[in-house]
C-alpha cells in the first residue's frame, strides 16, 4: 500500500504486496527539473529499470575481479590440505590442528571486521586490502619456520580471506 506522499507502508495481513517501483530519470532531468516535474514522471518497475540500464563492460570486469578474488580465497583454504601431509612428521600434532583451524578463526574475525569496514569505507578499498593481506601473509607463511609463527600467519591469512567475503 502507498500513502498520500507515495511512501510504502507495510501491507495489512491478507492484502497483496505491490511491485517495487522506481523513478528512472536522466541526469539532465535531475539537473534541470523542479520537484513538481519530477513527481509527474512515470513510475517504472524495478526490473524494467535494470533492463534499461543493461550490463556493460564495467559490470563484466567487476564480475571477473570478484570471481578471481573468490578463487584465490578457495585456493588459500584448500592449499593447506596439500601442505599438511608434507609437514606432519616435522611438527607437533597440536600444531596440525591449530594450522587447520587458525584460517577459519581468522575468517570469522575478518568477515566481521571486513563487513563493517566495507560499509564505512566502501567495498573497493576493503577488497583490495583483504587481497593484499592474503598475499602478504601467504608469502610469509611460505617462509615461516616456527609452529607458533605458522599458526599466527594462517590466522592473518584467514583474516584476509574472511574480509573479502562480505564485500
Amino acid at each position: 500500500m502507498r500513502d498520500a506522499g507515495g511512501a510504502s507502508r507495510a501491507a495489512v495481513a491478507g492484502e497483496e504486496d505491490e511491485e517495487m517501483k522506481v523513478k528512472v530519470l536522466s541526469a539532465d532531468q535531475l539537473a534541470s527539473g523542479t520537484s513538481d516535474e519530477l513527481l509527474e514522471e512515470e513510475d517504472v518497475d524495478y526490473e524494467d529499470a535494470l533492463d534499461a540500464m543493461g550490463v556493460g563492460a564495467y559490470q563484466k570486469l567487476l564480475m571477473v575481479v570478484c570471481g578471481l578474488a573468490n578463487a584465490t580465497d578457495a585456493i588459500e583454504i584448500l592449499s593447506l590440505s596439500y601442505i599438511i601431509p608434507e609437514i606432519e612428521t616435522e611438527i607437533a600434532a597440536w600444531s596440525l590442528g591449530a594450522l587447520s583451524s587458525a584460517v577459519f578463526a581468522g575468517m570469522l574475525v575478518g568477515a566481521l571486521v571486513g563487513g563493517f569496514t566495507s560499509d564505512v569505507l566502501g567495498r573497493r578499498p576493503v577488497l583490495m586490502c583483504s587481497m593484499l593481506l592474503n598475499a602478504i601473509f601467504t608469502a610469509l607463511f611460505a617462509l615461516a619456520s616456527g609452529e607458533f609463527v605458522m599458526v599466527a600467519l594462517r590466522f592473518f591469512t584467514g583474516f584476509g580471506v574472511g574480509a573479502s567475503v562480505p564485500v
